[in-house]
């Protein structure tokens, strides 16, 4: 079919001192150094991570600067943020953690950081929901119900006087340049160190994947270790499937958002292009990228998170129409609520030929959106192919993530904000 692939399978750690570009900060960068030195290689093009302190020049001082790093040396460490500017943490990043997403929440248990989190907004902490239940789970977050309320974080200015008041050390989940900027005034004034990730976990552009993002926090926080875990899971997982469809022709697919009512309009994730960010893409877009489906709409300038007509869709007829839920099902919500919730929202686009011919899936932003992503792919792929691939194999392989990186500690198939699903 027509369409765009755009795989982007980006594992860069953008932290400078990564001067032989890979996912990791160790005595390779140490021996490309050396090499861009003695070779007068032009690291500019080549090697932009060579930079290590980030003076315009590469030279012994940079060389000594990730020797430091690698003796757990004190120093600003020097990053690139989702969109694209140099920013700094302080180097090892250790100590309390605060959230304003729960995509900080998934980061610091990839890392075995979790029992560092004592804060996070509102909506993470203790938020409820209109029927009195919790907006986030403890199943998911365990102890999130206690944790320090930062507020809802409207204001930036109480949120940092928030935030110094909670003791922590860094603030992360999704960038707030904003909230930085008077962290830095109070680091000016009496030294206070609290720094804020710059980097988002559930979106795709060319500063950056989910699995690069992770990569590079990881260096932050000396958390390698746990870091090479997770890429490998990635690559093997990855591996697994490409090895398995590499035969298939591609299907084309479209990703109608949480659709909820009758009407003309539907919002999408989709493939986006802008001059300053490349291809760009949410979360749940990237993972899904990673099988055998090209955009069924093409890229699009306006955004990767636009409104078209449902009649749009219905024209442009993909082999595939993914519907992604976020924010109305949990890990609580029992499986048969939670394929209630898909049904409902699958059939707002039953105009779509897909809807009547099979070819009709679902997904959790939670999951497929999220540096945990790549756990739910070969559930979906079995759903899409499944002459290739068994559910039960989807199953195993969503499990095994849950497991190994998460505080989850329930079985993903009774977790229906963890599933993915299929239309019956």
């Amino acid at each position: 079919g027509s369409g765009t692939y755009v795989n982007n399978l980006d594992e860069l750690a953008r932290v400078y001192g990564n001067a032989n570009m890979d996912s990791y900060l160790n005595d390779d960068d140490i021996k490309q150094l050396k090499k861009i030195i003695n070779d007068g290689l032009d690291w500019k093009t080549d090697y932009p991570y060579a930079d290590a302190n980030v003076d315009g020049k590469v030279n012994q001082a940079d060389i000594d600067y990730v020797q430091n790093f690698l003796d757990k040396k004190s120093q600003l460490m020097y990053y690139t943020t989702n969109v694209g500017a140099t920013d700094y943490v302080h180097f090892p990043i250790s100590g309390k953690i605060g959230c304003n997403y729960d995509y900080g929440y998934m980061v610091a248990q990839i890392f075995d950081q979790w029992d560092n989190v004592t804060s996070g907004l509102e909506r993470w902490t203790i938020a409820k929901n209109a029927d009195g239940t919790w907006k986030v789970s403890e199943n998911r977050y365990p102890g999130a119900h206690s944790f320090i309320n930062l507020g809802d974080g409207k204001d930036k200015e109480t949120l940092a006087e928030n935030i110094i008041k909670s003791g922590i050390r860094v603030y992360m989940g999704q960038p707030d340049t904003q909230v930085e900027e008077y962290l830095r005034a109070a680091e000016k004034a009496d030294g206070t160190i609290i720094d804020v990730i710059n980097l988002k976990y559930a979106q795709m552009n060319k500063y950056g994947t989910p699995v690069s993002t992770v990569m590079t926090t990881a260096i932050m926080f000396d958390e390698q270790e746990h870091a090479k875990k997770y890429l490998d899971m990635f690559n093997d997982t990855v591996k697994t499937i490409q090895k398995k469809t590499k035969n298939l022709a591609t299907k084309t697919f479209i990703q109608p958002y949480n659709p909820s009512n009758d009407g003309a309009n539907v919002y999408v994730d989709c493939l986006g292009i802008s001059a300053t960010n490349g291809y760009n893409s949410m979360g749940d877009y990237w993972t899904l990228s990673l099988l055998p489906l090209v955009d069924g709409l093409g890229a699009q300038a306006a955004g990767n998170y636009i409104q078209v007509e449902k009649e749009m869709i219905v024209t442009a007829n993909p082999d595939i129409m993914v519907i992604s839920l976020w924010g109305n099902i949990t890990d609580q919500t029992s499986p048969a609520d939670a394929q209630k919730t898909f049904e409902t929202a699958a059939a707002y686009m039953s105009a779509v030929p897909a809807y009547s011919n099979g070819g009709t899936v679902g997904v959790c932003f939670e999951t497929i959106g999220t540096p945990l992503g790549p756990s739910g792919l070969m559930l979906v792929a079995s759903y899409i192919w499944p002459d290739v691939f068994t559910e039960d194999e989807g199953w195993d392989m969503l499990q095994k993530w849950y497991d190994e990186f998460t505080e989850f500690t329930g079985d993903v198939r009774q977790a229906g904000g963890l599933m993915c699903f299929k239309h019956v």
